[in-house]
């Protein structure tokens, strides 16, 4: 691809998404840029995809090479993950694809990579690490109304009761009945009762 960033390696998948063999090759790429080692170690942080947590060879890559692995929580990476905090921002500002002129993957490399290095400057890396609180270390770095979301769920599981049950209990009658309904539908019936009528005399 032309007008890519330096030394950029970059693959693809009909997919679209990533997948742990791509994963895997861009571990290697990171190692060997770091020079990351058990005598000169490394952390890196990321987010929970599948592709990341559960791809033994990435595993086994980093623990041979002294990088540790750092996962954040579920849901959490718009405040924890410096790319989220600091970078994309910048980075789809100064990402300008031609609006209304078709963009082939051979043009794509020169879009992104003009884009790329006016927004990965040392200051945009820099605070990201610090809105995160990652470094220097900040544990408060977030305020008690960040966590006020998470509220309405923090809820002890010993605390439901039977009035809750109920509740699922009625979902799961509503869920039968709206079943029911399709499956009805193609018996000409009007209503609930005359469709769950008509339904149980085609069964029998």
């Amino acid at each position: 691809m032309d007008g890519t960033p330096p030394a950029c390696v970059y693959r693809c998948h009909p997919s679209g998404w990533m997948q742990s063999e791509i994963f895997t090759e861009w571990i290697e790429q990171s190692v060997t840029s770091s020079s990351s080692s058990v005598s000169n170690p490394s952390l890196l942080i990321l987010d929970g995809h599948a592709t990341h947590t559960k791809n033994l060879a990435v595993i086994d890559l980093v623990r041979q090479n002294g990088v540790t692995l750092l996962v954040l929580p579920s849901h959490c990476s718009h405040r924890l993950q410096p790319l989220d905090v600091s970078f994309m921002t910048p980075l789809s500002t100064y990402f300008n694809p031609n609006p209304g002129r078709v963009i082939t993957m051979f043009q794509i490399g020169a879009v992104f990579g003009s884009a790329y290095i006016t927004a990965a400057t040392p200051e945009v890396a820099i605070s990201g690490f610090r809105a995160t609180g990652i470094y220097p270390v900040n544990r408060n770095i977030f305020s008690d109304s960040d966590f006020a979301p998470s509220d309405v769920t923090d809820q002890p599981l010993e605390q439901v009761d039977a009035n809750r049950e109920c509740k699922f209990i009625n979902f799961s009658y509503l869920l039968t009945r709206w079943r029911w309904c399709n499956r009805c539908s193609a018996h000409g019936a009007s209503s609930f009762r005359s469709k769950q009528k008509k339904c149980k005399q085609t069964e029998n």
